[in-house]
């Protein structure tokens, strides 16, 4: 972990740290620990830096973070809708703790990236897409919700897989 709560690390060694970890799923993870914990460094970073960082935010990265996510030790930062909130997603909507969004990424997971059906895992690319709005066009990521409508999965390994929360 790169920021591991520590609010006086600076932006050059938090930079510097993130240049020396290896894999890009784990800088992934760096990031998202960093937006967790201190979202002003973390788009700081992204602006300054955004050639260096997008990929770890989105395309090639998000692809496996997508296939791994409900493995990753992550928040999950957006609102599922499921085949069982059938006559209740408005109510789901109106409780969600920031209410003046202007956008909303949706995805079912189906196909992702070329990586076939994904189901829940598909969440990943939602996030992901509203990071690429915030340094793309300046989008308030505060003013983006990112959904995943779970419908269910046709994806054998998620199906068999006990640690798999979707449908």
């Amino acid at each position: 972990m790169l920021y591991a709560g520590d609010t006086t690390i600076s932006y050059e060694l938090i930079l510097e740290k993130f240049r020396s970890i290896e894999k890009p799923i784990d800088k992934y993870l760096t990031l998202r620990d960093l937006l967790r914990l201190a979202p002003r460094v973390y788009y700081d970073l992204l602006l300054k830096h955004t050639e260096e960082i997008l990929p770890y935010i989105y395309t090639p990265t998000v692809g496996e973070a997508c296939e791994k996510y409900h493995k990753l030790p992550l928040k999950t930062r957006g609102l599922y809708l499921t085949l069982y909130d059938k006559g209740s997603v408005l109510k789901k909507l109106q409780a969600w703790p920031v209410q003046e969004m202007k956008v909303a990424v949706i995805t079912d997971g189906e196909r992702i990236l070329g990586l076939g059906d994904l189901g829940r895992n598909g969440m990943g690319i939602s996030e992901g897409k509203i990071t690429l709005y915030t340094a793309a066009a300046g989008v308030n990521p505060m003013q983006c919700l990112p959904i995943c409508v779970d419908i269910g999965t046709n994806n054998p390994t998620y199906l068999e897989d006990p640690d798999y929360k979707g449908i």
